[in-house]
This record gives structure tokens, sequence and C-alpha cells, in this order.
């Protein structure tokens, strides 16, 4: 019942912040609800799209299927995000690569076939101006990480929306991510369109 209550009021705060954000005559105001549209548009991400893609929200596939649609609803592709998410985090969650890291520092670069583990996009896209991991070693600014990690987890979240899902469907890659599996299909591309 709980998670149902949740995404509930998920839902009607985001779509009840858009139509405010446009009807409001004040530019002041529209912020105000355009910002209150942005956090519940997180929260239906994090927790209503994620759930339901990972078949968590609900007993029934189709609610779950329609849950994971609502990342589809706050401008990003829940078909694009499935194939990063499932292929691209979950095989490498908080596993380092030292031969790969070190090689990075001396300025080469991997061929794609021996990329891993650190190219996981949910965590280290944000290395290394986010210290996300006690091997990694702290910098002076990750101090203040705190203040400015909403900020780039924001642009990271504009750049997927704006850039990555379309690289991703032309390509039929994401980082080191072989995303043949979901865009080698004329018919999946559409479906992306």
């Amino acid at each position: 019942v709980e998670i149902w209550i949740k995404g509930i009021l998920f839902l009607v705060g985001f779509w009840f912040s858009l139509y405010k954000m446009y009807v409001t005559p004040t530019l002041p105001t529209a912020a105000a609800w355009s910002l209150s549209m942005g956090i519940f548009a997180a929260m239906i991400g994090t927790c209503i799209q994620h759930d339901g893609n990972h078949g968590a929200f609900a007993k029934s596939n189709l609610i779950n299927k329609l849950a994971g649609w609502t990342l589809d609803m706050i401008g990003a592709s829940a078909f694009t995000w499935e194939v990063q998410h499932m292929l691209g985090h979950h095989p490498y969650t908080n596993v380092l690569d030292g031969e790969e890291e070190a090689k990075k520092e001396k300025g080469i670069d991997c061929p794609l076939e021996e990329k891993d583990q650190e190219s996981d996009p949910d965590v280290f896209s944000s290395f290394p101006l986010v210290r996300m991991h006690p091997y990694h070693e702290p910098q002076w600014f990750h101090a203040y990480q705190h203040l400015y990690a909403p900020i780039l987890f924001a642009a990271m979240t504009l750049a997927k929306v704006f850039q990555q899902d379309f690289e991703v469907a032309t390509s039929q890659r994401l980082y080191h991510i072989d995303a043949k599996c979901r865009y080698g299909s004329i018919w999946n591309v559409i479906r992306f369109w």
C-alpha cells in the first residue's frame, strides 16, 4: 500500500506542478513550480520507474511496465535505461579495475574490448569530480562534493535526456556497453523514436 500512496503522490505532484508552472502569470512563481516539478520528476525516476523496470513496483507485469514507462513521461527513455542499467550498472556496481585506472592516469585509453567495471555509467561517470569509492584518492574539492554533486547530477541527467539516449539509439553503444541487443532491430529503433 505504501508504494502506491508514494507513487500516486509523486505523479499528482508532478502533473500539478507542471500545470501550475504553465498557468502561473509571474516568472518567479513559475520558476518555483518548475523546481517543484523537477523534484517530483526525480522522485518518479528514482522510485516509480526504477522499481517498475526492475519488476518490483507491483505483482503485475503490465503495471511494472507502465511504472517503468514513467521515465518516458519525465523526458528520458525507459527503453534505453533498461539496457544501460541492467548491462552497465548491475554487473559492475562498486567494482573498480585498478589496471584500467592506472592507464587512464598515464593518458592511455584502453581498447573498447578491455573497458570494464569502472565504466559503470551510473556511478563512475561523475568520477573524478565526485569521490564515490574509498579507493579513489581524495582531492581537496571532494570536501565540498555534498554542495556541488546535486548540480552535477542534474547536469548529467540533462545530458542523458538530450544526448545520451539518442547516441545509444543511433550508435548502438553506451560507453563500453554493446546495445545491439536492444537497438540491433529496426523495430526497436522505431520504438525509441
